[in-house]
């Protein structure tokens, strides 16, 4: 059977990256990273700057090429010299922050255990022990990032894993506000409003590594690295 070329084209926020590991997970479909087409115009000035434009595959390679040439030598002998793994995840389909971590990682010369996308806590666990993780790092998108580490911080209890836990991305949690009640279009009033709120403090306090940028966690790898070596 010849291969046939099927491009599927969306709007953001309009479910393209979930209809994408849909039609992904069939065994006769191969669906490539997702190439964010409008990125360029971040470059003739259509945002105010490079960084807030879209998600896109190669620019992520080269931020990730560009942080890791960045750090001294040393640093970056220590953490390639420490035999370190890291099991990653992110918490729902949108693996963009997911895809820069691992990047950053296999540059660092450390080991990657995939845990995949939009995945159970319970499987991180299973998947962070088959793997021998030294360490576990969590990606979060889409307001769950405070129910997410519950859930998983339950289940490390269970299975009586202690590891480290670095969470970045969008670190806020959706809550209910029963105080606001938005007006539906006949002008009732409608039932309570969710609302994402930063839950960086909540997240620390349940003992995760807070990363709100990549250098935070390669900190935190070059950290576990020197004690590795004492």
């Amino acid at each position: 059977m010849q291969d046939r070329l099927v491009f599927l084209i969306g709007s953001p926020r309009s479910g393209s990256t979930l209809l994408s590991r849909v039609l992904g997970a069939h065994s006769a479909i191969f669906a490539p990273e997702e190439p964010h087409l409008i990125t360029p115009l971040a470059h003739l000035g259509y945002y105010d700057a490079v960084e807030e434009a879209p998600y896109d595959p190669v620019i992520t390679r080269t931020a990730a090429r560009a942080l890791v040439a960045a750090l001294p030598p040393p640093d970056r002998g220590a953490i390639r010299g420490a035999g370190l793994a890291v099991c990653v995840t992110c918490t729902d389909v949108h693996e963009y922050g997911k895809i820069l971590v691992e990047a950053v990682l296999r540059r660092l010369g450390v080991r990657v255990v995939d845990a995949g996308v939009s995945v159970d806590p319970d499987a991180v666990v299973a998947q962070a022990m088959a793997g021998r993780a030294d360490a576990i790092a969590v990606s979060t998108y889409s307001g769950v990032a405070l129910y997410y580490l519950q859930a998983l911080r339950r289940e490390m209890v269970k299975a009586g894993l202690d590891l480290p836990v670095f969470i970045g991305g969008k670190l806020n949690q959706i809550v209910e506000d029963e105080d606001e009640e938005p007006e539906g279009d006949s002008g009732a009033p409608g039932g309570p409003s969710s609302r994402p709120v930063d839950v960086s403090d909540q997240l620390q306090d349940l003992g995760a590594v807070v990363c709100h940028q990549v250098e935070d966690m390669v900190g935190e790898l070059l950290a576990m690295a020197r004690e590795r070596g004492r």
